[in-house]
């Protein structure tokens, strides 16, 4: 975790920031935790750009600071809408998560595949 900020209600926002490796660019995830039995859920994720520094957590919206451009000011009563479709950027372009994820699950497929062909290649 890289930064945490607590709302009036309890409810705790996160910033996550992590990396799979040297040949891949670092991730970002906010959450929110509410307070209770609900679990934490991610709501704005970013892959590579923008890089997402810090929250700040108001009255009833919290910021969250980034070097690369504006904070992304978040009104707490968009939590809800975003628990179903987080905000996304992959590599500083806003889009759904679900189309990255298909981007990225064809890209691996394809070279799921390259690969077969070659290890098939190489043994005749």
């Amino acid at each position: 975790m890289t930064s945490s900020c607590a709302l009036n209600d309890g409810t705790v926002i996160r910033l996550y920031r992590g990396n799979a490796g040297a040949t891949v660019a670092f991730w970002y995830s906010v959450t929110d935790d509410p307070p209770g039995f609900s679990p934490e859920r991610q709501i704005i994720f970013s892959y590579s750009e923008p890089e997402l520094a810090s929250l700040t957590c108001g009255t009833d919206k919290f910021d969250v600071e980034s070097p690369d451009r504006a904070p992304i000011e978040t009104p707490i009563t968009a939590t809800e809408r975003l628990h179903a479709e987080p905000l996304a950027f992959w590599r500083g372009k806003q889009g759904p998560v679900e189309r990255q994820d298909q981007t990225f699950s064809r890209a691996f497929a394809g070279l799921l595949i390259v690969l077969g062909v070659a290890i098939l290649v190489r043994r005749a």
